[in-house]
């Protein structure tokens, strides 16, 4: 073979090594600008701050505003009340139900959601409808919240289930209820979990070597129940509830982005305020109900 065929094999040779060397090239830079596209700053900042949101939903499904109102106890609701046997109960503007153990429930400190449910489930109506959300040891109280399609209704005085603990009994408990509860005829894009995540970092509320160990979906309204009508129509928007560490939680709005401002002691100190003027006081009852042979002031007054 002569020397010039030998050369042009060998250019030949070198320009298909250096095409397939280019194209495996042009294939790893594909590779790194996906990678890129698909990394965004958010998860970034993240992993740099050491934060292990590893537990978090991959993406959430859009999902709708809801609406409701104070429920009113029916006559129906009325007869299985009085029916129930071990409290004494008393119905208040025909939407607050508070109502008396006869004999306290001994409430151990190790006690699960589930067995405190157990304890007092045959003194309710509607407890199937109500999640366990923990106890308050500063105010002695053990807080349910109600659900809509399996989602809870976070800090709602008109979704809740309160009972009152006294010396390591529950005594009794506070009860209303959403009724009338619809959903927007359209579906709302989220902000996606990590967003809502990196919400929290940039609000200060996460630090480097966080962990956030649970991440799920309720509904919290802006407004506050109207203590003049607490019957109004309240508009529920979806909310993240994340928990930190398990321990800290924290609420962000899963439409605006906005971390939430929600102090569970101050919104049990609230709705005892709300509870305590919806109950008559032993004077205004004695009023309203004066006991057999005596006469009302109104009475005197027309003789």
């Amino acid at each position: 073979m002569q020397w010039g065929q030998i050369k042009t094999l060998f250019i030949l040779s070198f320009l298909i090594l250096d095409l397939f060397l280019l194209q495996q090239f042009l294939g790893k830079q594909d590779e790194n600008l996906e990678q890129i596209e698909e990394s965004t700053p958010a998860e970034e900042q993240l992993a740099l701050e050491n934060i292990d949101y590893s537990e978090i939903p991959e993406e959430q499904e859009d999902i709708a505003f809801i609406n409701g109102s104070r429920a009113e106890f029916s006559e129906e609701d009325m007869a299985a009340i009085e029916s129930i046997e071990g409290i004494t109960p008393k119905v208040h503007n025909n939407t607050l139900l508070h109502a008396q153990f006869n004999d306290p429930i001994p409430l151990e400190d190790d006690d699960s959601s589930e067995e405190i449910m157990d304890k007092v489930d045959d003194y309710l109506i509607y407890s199937d409808q109500y999640a366990y959300w923990g106890k308050n040891d500063e105010h002695n109280v053990l807080l349910f919240f109600q659900k809509n399609n399996n989602r809870t209704i976070y800090f709602n005085e008109s979704g809740l289930l309160m009972f009152l603990v006294e010396g390591g009994n529950i005594t009794g408990y506070y009860q209303t209820r959403l009724g009338n509860i619809e959903s927007e005829n359209e579906k709302t894009e989220l902000v996606q979990p990590i967003s809502a995540v990196y919400q929290l970092y940039d609000n200060g509320d996460i630090a480097s070597g966080d962990k956030i160990t649970d991440m799920v979906v309720g509904y919290h309204s802006k407004t506050k129940t109207n203590k003049e009508d607490p019957t109004g129509i309240q508009v529920f928007a979806p909310t993240w509830k994340i928990t930190v560490n398990n321990e800290e939680i924290y609420f962000v709005n899963a439409t605006e982005g906005k971390v939430l401002d929600i102090e569970e002691d101050e919104f049990i100190l609230d709705t005892m305020e709300t509870v305590e003027a919806s109950i008559p006081s032993k004077e205004e009852e004695v009023k309203e109900n004066p006991t057999p042979g005596e006469s009302s002031e109104s009475d005197d007054t027309n003789e």
